[in-house]
């Protein structure tokens, strides 16, 4: 097959102030407007809050760690479940950890803010709104929030203010501002840094740590930083700087240089590749291409798949598996179209749901196609699998598709028939070499549960710290 160039495996991508770009305080004056009519239908609809049935804080021996997060994407999901996981692993001798994640407004909202979640499924078939969304809380971060926090407070006041937590944790960017205003009307703002920080013994005020973990790369959302935090993690140097336009001092970062993942992917990446591809029942030889819309399957993953499979489906040695994550409708529309195929006595497609094996099956591929989700990006990059991206949230993911792109460990494939023809010509080029180059700089890259270790590192020394304070009020 004849090789490419490098212009049409890594094209630009139109930046912000490009002429391909709208304005963006105009798209950030639509979206606040949006908003507003949101927060508006939804402090009309709710009603009072059910009593939870929350028991009091547990016994004195653990450390009370809350990990605050929402159900818009799998990304926030899985960065809460490395963090308990990772506490979880730790030698007893550094403590014990009680740890909740909860979703401010799926586990203790009544409806219709409960439902807020679902918004972003929505949001993510109509990216006109999505980015009108987007630019409106990028623009208008305070209102946003304060409006957020005069409708959540009441619902939230348990959780954040009864239970008393010895730390708090926030992998989502609207998980800030609602909490760290309770605190600090509670009298139990979030701890300095310098107190935590110290190796002095000193006198301190009652306080309670607070850490933001940032999630997203370059290109997140402005709601991420908050000025009152005790400790702000961040991946990258771009976002430490956008960081500090937004108030957070040096003693407040910490940069991980990294997103969040699990140690299963640490772990499946030293894995031999042949052997996971037997245990999963895959060709042991042939090209495996492997196709995600993220936790929620979503991004017209229909029109991928079924590009991908024509282009395939000519060739009698390469393998499909097309992860549809909790979108069971996708998984039974796919199942039906693709799995009736056979070569050589085995399916050249392979339709899964929800994988909590995810590493394994990242292992056995040679290559991944998805929307550019960081937690996908991150966990792909470090099993080594080099990433074709098909799409992206404008705005907010535009600076994954760049750090892909950037570091050439794989390329911005727009359109159905584009990233098919690009998976093939990668997959089947006669010698291989520009698959194999990807693959070699994202071993470069050095990927890993370093990231991980940092945060579950911190999160565990300040609940420690509180811990400390708490014990001696009592």
């Amino acid at each position: 097959m004849a090789s490419f160039s490098m212009i049409q495996l890594f094209p630009r991508i139109p930046s912000p102030g490009s002429k391909t770009s709208k304005k963006p305080r105009q798209r950030g004056a639509l979206g606040a407007f949006v908003l507003a009519m949101l927060l508006a239908v939804l402090a009309v609809l709710s009603r009072k809050a059910a009593n939870h049935d929350l028991s009091t804080p547990g016994g004195g021996s653990s450390a009370r760690v809350l990990i605050m997060t929402s159900a818009t994407g799998g990304g926030h999901g899985a960065a809460a479940a490395a963090i308990r996981h990772g506490l979880e692993a730790l030698d007893p001798s550094l403590g014990n950890f009680d740890v909740r994640v909860q979703d401010m407004f799926a586990d203790h909202c009544p409806w219709p803010l409960s439902e807020f979640p679902g918004t972003y499924k929505f949001l993510m078939k109509n990216p006109w709104m999505w980015r009108a969304v987007y630019y409106g809380s990028q623009y208008g971060t305070a209102q946003l929030m304060n409006a957020i926090t005069f409708i959540v407070e009441p619902f939230v006041h348990q959780e954040i203010l009864d239970r008393e937590p010895d730390v708090i944790v926030s992998v989502h960017p609207m998980m800030q501002h609602v909490p760290i205003k309770m605190l600090n009307k509670a009298g139990r703002p979030p701890c300095q840094p310098e107190d935590v920080d110290s190796s002095v013994e000193q006198d301190v005020q009652p306080c309670t740590p607070f850490v933001t973990v940032v999630t997203d790369t370059e290109t997140g959302s402005n709601l991420w930083f908050h000025p009152g935090v005790t400790r702000a993690i961040v991946p990258d140097e771009k976002l430490a700087r956008r960081a500090k336009q937004h108030g957070l001092r040096d003693a407040q970062l910490r940069q991980a240089s990294a997103l969040l993942v699990s140690a299963q992917f640490s772990v499946a990446a030293r894995l031999d590749r042949r052997r996971v591809r037997e245990e999963l029942g895959l060709c042991l030889d042939c090209p495996v291409l492997l196709l995600m819309g993220g936790g929620d399957g979503t991004g017209n993953m229909d029109q991928y798949a079924w590009a991908v499979h024509r282009e395939l489906a000519m060739s009698t040695d390469t393998q499909l598996v097309v992860v549809c994550g909790r979108n069971r409708e996708l998984r039974s529309r796919l199942g039906q179209r693709l799995n009736g195929n056979h070569v050589s006595g085995r399916r050249q497609a392979r339709i899964l749901g929800f994988r909590r094996d995810l590493a394994l099956w990242m292992r056995a591929s040679d290559l991944l196609l998805t929307k550019a989700g960081p937690s996908t990006i991150a966990e792909a990059l470090t099993v080594g699998l080099p990433v074709l991206l098909y799409g992206y949230l404008p705005g907010q993911e535009r600076g994954n598709v760049d750090l892909v792109v950037r570091n050439r460990v794989g390329a911005y494939t727009p359109g159905a028939r584009n990233a098919a023809w690009t998976a093939k010509a990668l997959l089947l080029e006669r010698n291989g070499t520009t698959l194999q180059e990807m693959r070699e700089r994202v071993q470069g890259l050095s990927y890993g549960t370093s990231a991980t270790d940092l945060v579950v590192g911190e999160v565990a020394r300040l609940a420690a710290f509180s811990k400390g304070l708490r014990d001696a009020r009592l």
